[in-house]
């Protein structure tokens, strides 16, 4: 009887047993991941779940505490790809890989597995309307490890998914951070590839600019208002004839008065050019779609020549309430109460400097009269040129030579052959002036009276300086000047350098506090030149009177031996 009795006990110890294996693995099936989106997120998501971990679940008797053991592989992450993310070998178990993700940040580890997950073998997906739905679920099979995705993301942003990783060890609750997608902006210089934030230009040169952004999820919206708002500073010019001002969406390149209105408008000192997308609702199902701009403006003589830059800056306005009631009345471009958000500002900076080349003696000492010509293998369109010119005046002390030169030694005599006009005087006098030489590349002027010439507004590139007429009464120089400008701009600074001269020049330098290049050129006396009224006249008559009395002596001598 006892030995019947305990067969009949273990018969029901082992139903009993098989009941609760039953029992834990129906309430495994049914465990449920609860997703609470925020209080302003006014989209419409679609949740994933991808099993990356399962395991055994095991609950501590004496605290209660449920944690996973004996891990594998979940159906939805390719091990391969995060063992090699996770820098492991391709012996790493389940528990490496979790051991691993767990010493880093959890939006590290969602990064991570967001690009090892196996499109199309998500556990469980639900769509939720944030605007309407306070919540939604997920159901998953058992516990593990899960990489929640927001599908809204992948969708409007190309690939910046909201992701996070998630222990999974019973009934779940989730704070998913993921608010609607918001619109973005960007603008650069189109100069190579990818375009720069900064860069240098020589005042008239035309810059390019290329400004871009992508159609956002508008689902849930009936209308939608996207305005571009895009600043230039003083120093920079938005002509109509010039601007070449081109619009696309996708593959769509739009049509100026029937896709968008632009206008320009003085904004203080700088100009407002505004871009009103029409009717943008129209591009609901292009959720994610390229916008692209570009446009030209000029670096203009107000621009600013310091190392502070010429900036150029962009945001974007655009509509961030899908449940607003918009009157029959209401355009493209947002109203009085109307709402509305705004992307933080892009910008870009354009720098230019300035060349300043003083004359000098031997003694280091400004000279007047000495004319040159500045050339640039970039050109220069337009330049502001500080110099000196010499003005017909009756009553001024200047004489104009037969080589171009200038002196205030009156003309003799002896000596009118030399002089341009004998009769005709000219006043010194400095000038400050704007100079056009659109599709040229040189400058050519006078230094000034106190022996500058300096010419504002240009950019890197490599300058020549050929001094086409010296000063009267001295050697004009060899060889032409030559050296290079350089710069490596950010939108901080404009990282100018100086590289490289020619035998015949004194090195130039960089004036951070000027933001200018600075040269010294130095002439020589001209002994040798037969200059008219100069010093070397002088003293080409003091070595011919010696000359010839010395020849005089010779021949009074011999004639003294012969006799």
């Amino acid at each position: 009887m006892r030995k019947t009795m305990k067969k009949i006990v273990s018969v029901l110890v082992s139903c009993l047993m098989v009941m609760m294996l039953f029992a834990n693995a129906f309430a495994a099936d049914d465990f449920k991941i609860t997703i609470t989106a925020p209080d302003d997120d006014k989209a419409t998501h679609t949740y994933a779940a991808y099993q990356i971990f399962t395991g055994g679940l095991y609950e501590d008797p004496a605290t209660g505490e449920k944690s996973l053991i004996d891990l594998a592989f979940g159906e939805g992450v390719d091990a391969g790809a995060l063992k090699e993310a996770l820098v492991l070998d391709a012996s790493a178990t389940a528990q490496d890989c979790a051991d691993e993700l767990l010493k880093i940040t959890p939006e590290e580890a969602a990064d991570i597995l967001g690009d090892c997950i196996i499109e199309g073998t998500e556990t469980a997906s639900v769509v939720m309307d944030a605007a309407t739905e306070e919540s939604a679920e997920l159901s998953v099979p058992g516990p593990g490890y899960y990489c929640i995705i927001d599908d809204l993301t992948e969708e409007a942003t190309k690939g910046a998914a909201s992701r996070v990783m998630l222990k999974v060890v019973g009934d779940t609750d989730l704070d998913f951070d993921s608010k609607e997608v918001l619109p973005t902006i960007d603008k650069v210089i189109d100069d190579g590839a990818d375009g720069v934030k900064a860069n240098s230009a020589s005042i008239g040169d035309l810059i390019p600019f290329k400004i871009t952004s992508a159609v956002p999820d508008m689902r849930g919206y009936d209308k939608y208002q996207f305005v571009v708002r895009d600043t230039l500073c003083k120093g920079l010019t938005y002509d109509d004839a010039t601007a070449d001002l081109k619009i696309t969406v996708g593959s769509k390149t739009l049509t100026a008065g029937t896709d968008y209105q632009a206008t320009t408008a003085p904004d203080g000192d700088e100009t407002l050019l505004k871009i009103v997308f029409k009717d943008f609702i129209q591009y609901l199902d292009n959720a994610g779609a390229d916008i692209v701009i570009t446009y030209y403006a000029t670096l203009n003589e107000n621009c600013d020549r310091t190392s502070t830059g010429n900036d150029n800056k962009v945001d974007l306005l655009y509509s961030n309430d899908p449940n607003y009631d918009y009157l029959p009345s209401s355009g493209d471009e947002p109203g009085p109460g109307e709402p509305t958000g705004v992307t933080p500002e892009s910008k870009t900076v354009t720098y230019t400097t300035d060349i300043k080349l003083l004359k000098v003696d031997e003694e280091g000492a400004p000279l007047a009269g000495a004319e040159f010509e500045i050339s640039c293998d970039k050109g220069m369109n337009r330049t502001l040129v500080t110099y000196g010119q010499f003005v017909e005046d009756p009553s001024g002390s200047y004489y104009k030579l037969t080589d171009g030169s200038y002196t205030e030694t009156e003309p003799t005599a002896t000596t009118a052959s030399k002089y341009d006009d004998t009769d005709t005087t000219y006043r010194y006098e400095a000038v400050e002036e704007e100079q056009t030489a659109a599709n040229t590349k040189t400058v050519t002027a006078f230094v000034n009276e106190d022996g500058y010439l300096i010419i504002e507004g240009l950019c890197d590139g490599t300058y020549t300086i050929t001094e086409t007429k010296a000063p009267a009464g001295y050697n004009g120089l060899a060889a032409p000047i030559e050296f290079t400008i350089k710069s490596n701009p950010t939108v901080t600074a404009p990282g100018w350098a100086v590289d490289g001269d020619s035998e015949n020049t004194a090195e130039a330098s960089y004036n951070a506090a000027d933001n200018a290049f600075e040269l010294s050129v130095e002439n020589t006396t001209g002994i040798n030149l037969p200059e008219t009224g100069g010093i070397g006249t002088i003293v080409f008559y003091v070595a011919g009177g010696l000359l010839l009395l010395g020849g005089t002596i010779v021949l009074l001598k011999k004639k003294e031996q012969q006799d």
